[in-house]
């Protein structure tokens, strides 16, 4: 029986320096987020949004967190439900 190793895809996100702590992400041409580094080391990651995705002391993690085909994605932020006003509200209220 041969041997098979673990097919990898090819991250399409790409990172470029913008500072000597900050760095910006495109995905398919897109802006995709920023990852920054504070003064402890932790890589702090945020969506194209600018929404916390993670923060972590492993640099292959942070970079991996905006790829959507990456085994290290984090997970998305808990979206809140919002309630539509007006909706099978009781009269008068």
């Amino acid at each position: 029986m041969p041997l098979s190793l673990p097919v990898v895809a090819p991250s399409r996100v790409q990172w470029r320096q913008a500072d000597h702590d900050l760095w910006v992400a495109t995905l398919d041409g897109e802006f995709a987020g920023m990852l920054s580094t504070d003064d402890l080391g932790r890589h702090h990651v945020t969506d194209r949004i600018a929404r916390p995705v993670l923060a972590t002391g492993s640099w292959a993690v942070a970079t991996a967190a905006l790829d959507p085909v990456s085994d290290h994605v984090a997970p998305s932020p808990a979206r809140r439900r919002r309630r539509r006003r007006g909706r099978n509200r009781p009269a008068g209220r």
